[in-house]
Order: C-alpha cells, then structure tokens, then sequence
C-alpha cells in the first residue's frame, strides 16, 4: 500500500523522513512508528537588533505562546488510535510519539506541520 498516494492539497510541503515509509512497509503487523514533529513558525515576529532586552522578551514569549498554541491545534486532530504522545517541547516547536499510518497521512495533510522525523538509532564507533 502507498502511504503518501492521493491529493495532498494543502500540506504538499511537508517534509518527512523516506525512512518512515520503510518502517511502515518492513512491519505491516507493527501499526506503530515513533516520529518527532516540527511544526511551522507562524507568529511572523521578528527579533531586531534594536529591540530592548524587555521587548525581545515579550516577542520571544509571544512567538513560543504561538508556538505551543499550534502544536496543541495539530495534536487535537490525531485521535488516541492514531497516535500515543511520548513528548512535547518547553517551547511548542515539536513533539514525539507514536504514530499510525492513518496518523501520519494526516499530518501529511496538516499545513502547520514542518516536518515528520524517523526515530533513528545512535551507534558509537
């Protein structure tokens, strides 16, 4: 079965790792697969140079304010059959769990997703 066939209308440009696809495809009996997802900056504040230490700390609260409030939108949409959260970041900017095929097909959808990470094994040399 292919994953990511179909229209992908508003989340074309979401990212994901190609591993992903293979981990779904090597364990068809093992419905879940762990995944880290960055979500998209959509708070449009920009730090300047010029800004006092007061205001890029208000801007810096805002946009992670944003941040959380856009990983929380994303994360409503996946029921607990799609996807079972392990983590969330201080700042809102990604989260990981397991996930589904249904799961991940939605979040290929999800314009406020970045990008869906494979987890990866660390091997020392």
């Amino acid at each position: 079965m292919d994953i990511v066939k179909g229209p992908r209308e508003v989340g074309d440009d979401v990212k994901y790792d190609s591993e992903l696809i293979e981990q779904f495809e090597q364990f068809p009996f093992d419905r879940w697969v762990h995944v880290m997802v960055d979500v998209k900056d959509f708070s449009n504040i920009t730090i300047d140079n010029k800004d006092s230490i007061e205001v890029q700390t208000i801007k810096d609260n805002l946009r992670w304010s944003i941040y959380k409030n856009t990983s929380e939108a994303v994360l409503s949409t996946l029921s607990e059959n799609e996807f079972r959260l392990k983590s969330k970041s201080e700042w809102g900017t990604f989260f990981s769990g397991n996930i589904t095929k249904e799961g991940f097909r939605k979040l290929l959808k999800d314009e406020r997703v970045r990008k869906i990470y494979a987890k990866k094994k660390v091997k020392l040399a």
